[in-house]
């Protein structure tokens, strides 16, 4: 087991503990459908906060840690705001939320040329469960950039 595996989870939870917030853990599969490198894919685990603090009554700050399990050392460090909706008030048990931000990882070629990146998510909330898509690229400003895509799983944490 590599010693920096899960760094990352521990840098979010600190991050974020004294903050009133809805913890998830969040189980990731790396580019499901296309074949990139060549290698079979990652699965990546982490841990996200969304914090029960509201701007303008529309969004909420998030914090997410991910750690890649196939290296021990890849890691996802990101943070922005969330949209969260409950799209009928007679399901208040489900919710769409969409999530976008700035993220740090040291994920290189052949998934992006920079460390600095952006994070797009959106998911899907049923009770304590979550399914969703999550995109991080550095919109093409550095080569290359074909982009991690995780297609996630998650429950929320009491």
């Amino acid at each position: 087991m590599k010693k920096h595996r899960f760094i990352p989870l521990l840098l979010a939870i600190l991050a974020v503990s004294s903050l009133q917030a809805r913890m998830q853990l969040v189980v990731g599969i790396e580019d499901l459908f296309r074949e990139i490198d060549g290698n079979p894919d990652q699965i990546w685990v982490g841990l996200e906060y969304t914090t029960e603090y509201s701007l303008f009554d529309l969004f909420n700050p998030y914090f997410k840690g991910m750690a890649g399990l196939k290296t021990g050392d890849d890691y996802i460090l990101a943070t922005g705001l969330a949209f969260e909706w409950q799209p009928l008030d007679e399901m208040p048990d489900w919710m769409i939320s969409l999530h976008s931000g700035p993220s740090y990882t040291n994920v290189g070629p052949p998934h992006s040329g920079a460390r600095f990146n952006w994070t797009s998510e959106i998911s899907i909330h049923y009770k304590y469960l979550m399914v969703g898509y999550s995109h991080t690229s550095n919109g093409g400003v550095y080569s290359p950039n074909s982009g991690l895509d995780l297609f996630l799983i998650g429950f929320t944490l009491p």
